[in-house]
C-alpha cells in the first residue's frame, strides 16, 4: 500500500494543477486618464475588473478622503463580454490631489460573486501618480493677494421705465 501512496498524491496534484488552470483568470487593475497631472487637477482613474462569466464584481463605495484622494464620485459599474468566457467589469473614479508629490492608490479591495452565493475578494494593483506643483521651480517671492474684481453694474433705465408704468 505504501508502494501506491506518491502515485495518489501525484494524481491529486496533477487535478489540483488541471483544475485551477482551467478556470478563467480573475484580475483587476487601476489606469489613470493622464499621466501629467497637477495639483488640483480632475483625475478619472479607471478601475477594470476581468471575471468568469456568470459572475458579478462588487466595487467598494469609497469614503470622501481615499488615503490622499479626494472622491468627487463614482460611476456606475458596466459590464462587457471578451466573448473567451470572461467578462470586464469597469468603474471610473473622479479624484483630486492637493500636494505636489508621488502618490500611490490604497489597496482596493473587490468582491466577486457568484450566482451560487459564493465570494472571493480581489485586490486591485496600486497606481502611483506623479503630482507637479503648478508653481514655477525656484519661484519663491510672495505676492499681494490680487483685487476683487468689479462687475459693471446693469442699467437703471429699465427699472425706472417700469416703476414709471406702473
Amino acid at each position: 500500500m505504501k508502494k501506491f501512496l506518491p502515485i495518489v498524491a501525484l494524481l491529486i496534484a496533477l487535478f489540483a494543477v488541471g483544475t485551477v488552470a482551467a478556470q478563467p483568470q480573475t484580475q483587476a487593475a487601476i489606469t489613470a486618464s493622464q499621466d501629467n497631472v497637477t495639483v488640483g487637477d480632475p483625475i478619472q482613474l479607471t478601475v477594470a475588473v476581468t471575471h468568469p462569466a456568470g459572475t458579478q464584481a462588487i466595487m467598494p463605495q469609497l469614503e470622501p478622503t481615499w488615503g490622499d484622494f479626494i472622491v468627487r464620485g463614482q460611476s456606475p459599474v458596466t459590464t462587457t463580454d471578451n466573448g473567451d468566457g470572461t467578462v470586464t467589469s469597469t468603474q471610473i473614479i473622479d479624484v483630486r490631489l492637493f500636494a505636489p508629490g508621488a502618490f500611490q492608490t490604497p489597496p482596493m479591495n473587490i468582491t466577486i460573486a457568484d450566482s451560487s452565493g459564493q465570494t472571493s475578494s480581489l485586490t486591485a494593483v496600486p497606481l502611483t501618480l506623479n503630482v507637479q506643483s503648478v508653481l514655477v521651480e525656484g519661484d519663491t517671492q510672495l505676492r499681494d493677494i490680487k483685487p476683487q474684481s468689479s462687475l459693471p453694474l446693469p442699467a437703471s433705465w429699465p427699472w425706472i421705465a417700469a416703476g414709471l408704468t406702473a
